[in-house]
């Protein structure tokens, strides 16, 4: 808004005022100087500019050049840094860090349960990964039930080479009837595992004493 200045003007010298001079001078320049600011009114904000074409502003944003309309647009602010992305691939568990990028934050969390470093076991599959870019799955199994030496136990029919490609068996553990350990192994021997042309996922018996329980994963791909 423009400030009209004629009220500021010095009292008319007198031709016996010594400073006269200084006074009609005064006056001269302020008059210009109104005269200049009472044509017309400037915009009081941004978007009144006649080049300025805002829409919906909101933090962050920059004014940008839009050369097509000759005039300046707000815009999300960019610059010359690499750009960043984050996907949160864990939702629950114990948070261990709070990540902000551009104002967004993200919590970050640790898996939570079963062993292996945070790993968690089921007894229902799961996809776990990629083996040589196929998709990986996972299955934990738990067997009650004496097996006795040399003979062998079906854990599921469902396990067929119909659908199995490649498999791989981890954290093999068994008790025997009679001890609390548990072993992995017993006097050199230990379990076969495996999955055979019938369609069977079997447990075979090969450490001299009756097993009363198993445990075991496997990971296998499909076909």
């Amino acid at each position: 808004m423009a400030t009209q200045t004629t009220n500021y003007h010095l009292s008319k010298p007198e031709a016996s005022d010594p400073f006269g001079n200084f006074r009609q001078s005064y006056n001269d320049n302020l008059d210009i100087i109104d005269a200049n600011l009472g044509g017309g009114g400037g915009s009081s904000s941004l978007a009144g500019l006649t080049d300025v074409d805002l829409t919906t502003p909101t933090d962050g944003q920059v004014l940008t050049y839009d050369g097509n309309n000759s005039k300046w647009i707000n815009a999300n602010a960019s610059g010359g840094g690499d750009s960043v992305s984050w996907t949160q691939l864990q939702a629950s568990g114990t948070q261990i860090a709070q990540i902000n990028i551009n104002g967004v934050t993200t919590d970050v969390y640790a898996p939570s349960g079963g062993g292996g470093g945070g790993h968690t076991y089921s007894t229902s599959e799961q996809i776990v990964g990629t083996w040589l870019g196929e998709t990986l799955y996972e299955r934990s199994f738990v067997y009650t039930g004496n097996i006795a030496d040399g003979a062998w136990i079906t854990v599921d029919n469902s396990y067929s080479p119909a659908n199995i490609g490649v498999y791989f068996l981890e954290h093999i553990c068994f008790k025997l009837s009679g001890f609390t350990t548990l072993y992995s192994s017993y006097g050199g021997q230990t379990l076969d595992i495996g999955i055979e042309s019938a369609g069977k996922l079997y447990v075979e018996n090969f450490t001299g004493n009756t097993v009363t329980k198993v445990w075991f994963t496997i990971r296998y791909t499909k076909i």
